[in-house]
C-alpha cells in the first residue's frame, strides 16, 4: 500500500459522496491506495453514504462522538497501512491525478518533505463575500507560499497536504486537545518543522473548495482562531507563535495585553458581527462584481481583525467560542444599560434644595 488517504468528517453528507466520487476516478491504481474516512459525530452518519463506493475504494468508515478533527485524523492515522498520507478535507473536490502527483513528490524528493497542494474555492462558491476574503488573502493565504525551498510548519494546511506516516507519528501526531479546525494543524506542523520536515509547494495538483463562505461564519472562525493561537502558544511557550505579546508597550505581561484586549472588546462590541450579519443580507441581493468586492473587502478585514482580537482575550481567559461570544453579548448590554443611564441622567434637571 503506497498511500492511505485521510479524510474527517462531520455533517457534511453532500461534500463527502462528492470527494469519494473524485478519489473513485483517479489514475493512480486502486490497489496503490487506500482511503479511511473517520465521521466525527455526523448525525445521521455517512457510512451508509460511504458504503456505495466500497466497490470502487479500498475504504474504510469509522463513526466517533464528535471529537474534532485532530481525533478524526489520528484514528485513521492508527489504522493507515500506507507510507504515505494524504490528508484532505471533506468539502475538497479532487483532480484525476491528485493522488499519482502526490506520490510523484515524494519518490523525487531526496529528503522528508509535507507536500501542500491547492485548495481554490469552487467556482459556485465565488459569492461577493467569497471574493473579497480571497482578495484579503482568505481563508488560506497562499500568497505567502514560497513556490520553490521549504516553507514553515505554519503552512502545514492539511486540506490537500501529504506527509510521511512514520513522521507524523515519530511527532506524536495530531494534539487532541485541539478540539476545533484552527492550528491543530500547523501545530502538528511546528513540531515536524523542529525535527526537520519542511512544508513544500506542490505545482498542478489543485483542489477545489466547495464551501459558500459567509461573513458571520468568518467572524466565529476567527474567534476560534484566536482562542486556538493563544492555546498553541501555552504548550510551546514560543513567542513567534504570539507576536502580540512582544510589543512594546507590553513587555511580555500577559496580563496588560490582556486588559487591552478586554478594552477593545468593550469598545468594538456586538458591532463587528453586526456588520457580518448586514453583510450577509446584502450580499445576498448583489452581485460579484469589482465595485461591490473592493467594498467588502476593507469591511471584512476589520471584521476579522476585531473577531481575531476577542478570540485571544478568550484564549487568555480560557474561554471557548460559545463562552467568548457570551462573554461579549454581556458586556454589549451593560454597555448600553450605562449609556442610557448617562443619558437619562444628562436630561434630568438638577434637583436643588
Amino acid at each position: 500500500m503506497q498511500i492511505s488517504v485521510i479524510v474527517p468528517t462531520a455533517d457534511r453528507a453532500d461534500a463527502i459522496q462528492r470527494l469519494l466520487g473524485g478519489l473513485a476516478r483517479q489514475t493512480l491504481p486502486a490497489e496503490q491506495f487506500e482511503v479511511i474516512v473517520v465521521d466525527d459525530g455526523s448525525q445521521p452518519p455517512v457510512a451508509p453514504l460511504v458504503a456505495r463506493f466500497a466497490d470502487r475504494l479500498r475504504l474504510q468508515c469509522l463513526w466517533q462522538p464528535r471529537g474534532g478533527p485532530a481525533k478524526a485524523r489520528n484514528r485513521a492515522i492508527a489504522l493507515a497501512r500506507g507510507e504515505l498520507l494524504l490528508i484532505l478535507n471533506d468539502d475538497a473536490s479532487v483532480p484525476p491525478d491528485l493522488i499519482a502527483r502526490h506520490a510523484a513528490a515524494h519518490a523525487s524528493a531526496s529528503e522528508p518533505r509535507a507536500w501542500l497542494g491547492g485548495f481554490d474555492l469552487a467556482p459556485d462558491c465565488l459569492t461577493p463575500v467569497g471574493r473579497a476574503l480571497l482578495q484579503n488573502g482568505m481563508p488560506f493565504p497562499f500568497h505567502q507560499i514560497r513556490p520553490v525551498g521549504p516553507n514553515p510548519g505554519r503552512f502545514f494546511w492539511t486540506c490537500n497536504l501529504s506527509v510521511r506516516r512514520d513522521l507524523v507519528v515519530a511527532a506524536g501526531g495530531f494534539d487532541e486537545s485541539f478540539r476545533h479546525p484552527a492550528c491543530e494543524d500547523v501545530e502538528l506542523g511546528w513540531r515536524l518543522e523542529k525535527r526537520g520536515v519542511a512544508v513544500h509547494w506542490l505545482p498542478d495538483a489543485p483542489c477545489l473548495h466547495h464551501h459558500v463562505l459567509t461573513a458571520r461564519w468568518w467572524w466565529r472562525r476567527q474567534v476560534m482562531l484566536g482562542i486556538s493561537i493563544v492555546q498553541m502558544w501555552r504548550k510551546h511557550r514560543d513567542l513567534s507563535m504570539f507576536p502580540w505579546l512582544t510589543a512594546s508597550k507590553f513587555k511580555g505581561d500577559v496580563k496588560l495585553l490582556e486588559a487591552a484586549l478586554d478594552q477593545v472588546a468593550r469598545k468594538d462590541g456586538l458591532e463587528p458581527r453586526q456588520r457580518a450579519e448586514a453583510i450577509d443580507a446584502a450580499a445576498e441581493t448583489s452581485g460579484a462584481d469589482r465595485t461591490t468586492i473592493e467594498a467588502l473587502a476593507p469591511a471584512l478585514h476589520e471584521i476579522d481583525q476585531s473577531a481575531l482580537r476577542l478570540g485571544l482575550l478568550a484564549g487568555l481567559r480560557e474561554q471557548d467560542v460559545d463562552q467568548a461570544i457570551a462573554w461579549l453579548e454581556s458586556a454589549a448590554v451593560v454597555a448600553a444599560s450605562a449609556t442610557a443611564t448617562d443619558r437619562a441622567a444628562r436630561r434630568e434637571p438638577a434637583v436643588t434644595r
